[in-house]
């Protein structure tokens, strides 16, 4: 199966389950480095279908609480719309007020399937996209969701939950009910490299696609430490690039050619190709790519010796990923940095540096990054905990273990 056919069948099994009046709850299961294609996926699903898809974020903290929030976030949504629908003949109905007799996931289960019941047949479904800010209570999320599956009245009332891939949250509850299911968005590695040499071979893909696939093949032989390999299918990339590219895929090419001359050692064509690719991004706006390649830069020109332009790269980098309010990129900069400066044995200089990009990863509170914060600053208090092995600082080791 081609890699593309293989999204393309993952947005087919979203669409089943909008048309679908027998099901009610859908979760999808993601890695957190795939969740902005994800959202841009059910963007593009929005765009192209019947069906309204409105993206709630509440928190969860119990049960009442959320559906209490929920009710509030939607009905807050939907009353932007009203004017806009009451001229297309559609009435969207008042929220109940919550009572004691009326619990606040009853009150909600009623507006949302009058919501779905109101709209006209060429609309489709009503899909609510659940992406909560954060779950303080998983087991209990769990049994608000199988509540949704079972007690939502209208079969065009739905709801999609964007869940984890590793430990999913509602792996169960296709278990509980038959108007649940799981769906897994992800293609391991070794699948990823299968398919993308397959499409190559098959002679069906267009021109821009032959320069994104034959990117990627370089990239799994600079995985694979095939350096030469690499540098002769980046270099091919780069002249397509050239030729029939985007400026962002000409830049791409001289960073990813960088990359493998660098991990190959031959440093000065590293610095040539960072150099160039620098100057791509520079000329047309393309910062977030811009940030790696300073990084890259720094630690080539360390290479050659030349320390303090090597730290006014570094400097440059943070500033361009703090601009873009990226922590993990400036973290990842920070780290660098104080690598240089264990390696010239300016250890005050690389324990401040090590502990300010840890402070960066301590200072994450976004749930979408847990992953990225938690595998960054385990990696920065390892890295820490060697240099005080190093320059023989027990004190501080036992601090961090």
């Amino acid at each position: 199966m081609p890699l593309k056919n293989f999204f393309e069948e993952q947005l087919q099994e979203l669409r089943d389950f909008l048309d679908a009046p027998d099901r009610t709850v859908h979760a999808v299961q993601h890695d957190p480095d795939i969740k902005q294609m994800l959202q841009k996926m059910l963007v593009g699903l929005d765009d192209e279908s019947p069906h309204v898809l409105v993206v709630v974020t509440s928190t969860f903290h119990n049960h009442d609480q959320y559906f209490r929030d929920l009710l509030k976030e939607l009905v807050e949504l939907n009353e932007v719309y009203r004017e806009e629908l009451s001229q297309r003949l559609v009435q969207l109905p008042q929220a109940v007020a919550e009572s004691k007799a009326s619990p606040p996931i009853d009150c909600f289960l009623h507006y949302v399937s009058e919501v779905a019941d109101s709209l006209p047949d060429n609309f489709g479904a009503f899909a609510l996209i659940l992406d909560p800010e954060a779950i303080d209570d998983e087991p209990g999320f769990s049994q608000a969701m199988e509540r949704l599956a079972k007690e939502t009245k209208s079969p065009w009332a739905k709801y999609l939950f964007l869940d984890r891939r590793r430990d999913p949250i509602l792996a169960d509850l296709p278990q509980a009910t038959n108007k649940a299911a799981n769906q897994v968005f992800y293609l391991s590695p070794l699948q990823i490299e299968s398919k993308v040499k397959a499409d190559l071979a098959s002679g069906t893909l267009s021109g821009k696609e032959k320069l994104q696939y034959a990117a990627m093949t370089g990239a799994f032989a600079f995985a694979h430490r095939k350096y030469d390999q690499a540098e002769q299918i980046q270099f091919e990339v780069l002249k397509n690039a050239q030729t029939d590219g985007e400026p962002a895929d000409v830049a791409s090419a001289h960073y990813n050619l960088g990359n493998t001359h660098l991990a190959n050692k031959q440093f000065a064509q590293a610095e040539e190709d960072f150099n160039r690719a620098a100057a791509v991004c520079l000329e047309h706006g393309i910062n977030p790519l811009l940030g790696m390649v300073l990084v890259n830069l720094g630690v080539t020109v360390h290479r050659l010796g030349r320390i303090e332009q090597s730290l006014e790269s570094f400097d440059v980098a943070r500033r361009t990923f703090k601009a873009m309010n990226n922590v993990p990129g400036e973290a990842h900069v920070l780290d660098c940095q104080a690598a240089v400066f264990a390696l010239e044995k300016r250890n005050d200089e690389a324990e401040a540096t090590w502990r300010s990009a840890l402070a960066l990863y301590d200072g994450i509170t976004n749930p979408d990054f847990q992953e990225a914060r938690d595998g960054g600053r385990r990696d920065i208090v390892d890295k820490l905990i060697r240099f005080f092995e190093h320059t023989k600082q027990k004190q501080k080791v036992r601090e961090l273990s």
